[in-house]
């Protein structure tokens, strides 16, 4: 046991060490026991609350009993014996501590306990001559040899900052345990005890009663009785209310902690879908868009009323042609579908473009086949759904010719397809994007020409919907300047 010299000098060269806090609580007294951890983990300061008052006491776990310990000492090994033990605080503003370990707290923030404690040591063999001479054997502790030890202190340098100073035989140790003071919310009480959560939608909001303002610092978790549940906990200190995020669906309890009040919560958290994000009817025509996972009453509405009617059960009717957004909101989320408004023709048209694009193959060779298309045939097969060919009844014109007839007929229109020209819906199911810019010998380097079939509504951004713009066979990118209007049916 000679490795017990080794663990004396760890301490005399001082190295830090952290520590931990146990609260044994009984109204606002409390009796804590500062101790040295059995294993150094990451330390985090421990909790006191500004009614507080107790006694704090000190025990070193690494110290053993002289009577009830089982070891066999040899005669060199070093044993200590503690003559003294004082406490005070750093910061008499906040925490008051007199010598003996009673302490009172007066004010919130951070303070530190500091212990001294004085004691002899010495052999084993000189020590027992000692105590025959002058305690009992009662009155002893031994330190724990470095060997039996957790590994961690062995493979790390064990975080102890300590002073040590030698005088006629006599050691003084010093130890600090960091503490933070909050404000004491024992209570206050939440308001609700159950409650439907939305994913998407903003937090769940639980107002607490109460609650004092618990400042700059406090202390705010939370868990849940799901390993897989995840959400995230939030004070508001304006609305003095708890805030939760859920970004799981499914029912849990929540354990909620701020300060030293404890609260559970039962939670549902559950999805909403609206039915459609997009929807293409004719003028008089009726559509019903639900809410799925909502079951609550919905106020829908609608960015332009002229376009549609929308009743309270969902129900959208075609009032005349255009664009607008149908919406229902929710805890200040909005769940929207982007609804165009075309006549009965013009839906057929843009039914013959869906149909084509999803069944029909695709073959320049081919292209005035039945069952076969190419960009620039896609529109003149659709087109003549409705009686409409661009002045050629027998085979489609190439992508450019068709241009070049828009142009002719003036048909085409005066903002290009950017970013603004969707975002305000200003083009129409049925108009033509043309694709320029490459050097091909053709009518303004036009190559490809896709149908524009709609929008469709995306997420709500705070201030507007993000609209997806939809073609027949493709995604369609913002920057083409040609856009044409051919037929207005």
């Amino acid at each position: 046991m000679k490795s017990i010299k080794n663990a004396i000098i760890i301490l005399v060269l001082g190295m830090i060490i952290s520590f931990g806090l146990s609260v044994d609580t009984q109204a606002n007294e409390h009796n804590i026991m500062l101790e040295l951890p059995e294993k150094y983990d990451i330390y985090s300061p421990k909790l006191l609350f500004n009614n507080d008052y107790g006694t704090f006491s000190f025990r070193d776990p690494y110290s053993i009993n002289l009577n009830n310990s089982d070891r066999e000492f040899d005669p060199d090994d070093k044993v200590r014996l503690v003559t003294g033990t004082t406490f005070r605080s750093s910061s008499a503003k906040k925490l008051q501590v007199d010598a003996s370990g009673k302490y009172k707290v007066l004010n919130t923030g951070k303070a530190s306990v500091i212990i001294e404690e004085t004691y002899y040591e010495c052999c084993y063999s000189d020590f027992i001559k000692y105590c025959n001479n002058a305690v009992s054997p009662g009155a002893l502790t031994v330190t724990g040899s470095l060997g039996s030890l957790p590994k961690e202190l062995k493979q790390i340098p064990p975080p102890i900052s300590l002073t040590s100073q030698m005088k006629d035989g006599v050691k003084k140790e010093k130890y600090r345990f960091d503490i933070n003071i909050y404000k004491d919310t024992s209570m206050a009480y939440p308001t609700k005890k159950s409650l439907v959560s939305y994913i998407i939608a903003n937090p769940v909001t639980i107002p607490i009663k109460n609650l004092p303002d618990p400042g700059k610092s406090y202390e705010l978790n939370g868990s849940a009785n799901k390993d897989d549940f995840l959400f995230d906990v939030i004070y508001d200190k304006k609305e003095k209310a708890i805030k939760l995020n859920m970004y799981t669906i499914g029912k849990a309890v929540l354990t909620i902690t701020i300060n030293n009040l404890t609260f559970n919560i039962n939670i549902d958290s559950r999805n909403i879908e609206i039915s459609k994000d997009s929807l293409l009817i004719a003028t008089k025509e009726k559509k019903t868009i639900k809410l799925k996972g909502y079951d609550k009453k919905i106020k829908w509405k609608t960015t332009r009323s002229g376009i549609v009617k929308i009743t309270q059960k969902g129900e959208i009717i075609g009032r005349k042609k255009g664009n607008t957004i149908v919406y229902a909101e929710i805890d200040g989320h909005r769940f929207g579908c982007a609804v165009s408004v075309v006549s009965k023709a013009m839906k057929n048209v843009l039914r013959q473009a869906n149909m084509i694009a999803d069944k029909w193959k695709y073959s320049q060779p081919k292209r005035m086949k039945n069952g076969y298309y190419d960009c620039s045939s896609l529109v003149w097969k659709s087109y003549k759904k409705a009686g409409k060919n661009f002045d050629d009844t027998r085979s489609a014109p190439t992508a450019a010719n068709m241009a070049k007839w828009c142009f002719s007929k003036k048909k085409m229109l005066s903002y290009g397809f950017t970013k603004n020209s969707i975002k305000n819906m200003k083009l129409s199911p049925g108009d033509l994007v043309f694709y320029s810019g490459r050097k091909n010998g053709r009518y303004k380097g036009i190559y490809h020409v896709e149908m524009f079939m709609g929008y469709c509504c995306g997420d709500w951004e705070g201030k507007a919907f993000h609209l997806i713009p939809m073609g027949t066979t493709k995604s369609i990118q913002y920057g083409h300047k040609y856009i044409a209007r051919p037929y207005n049916i």
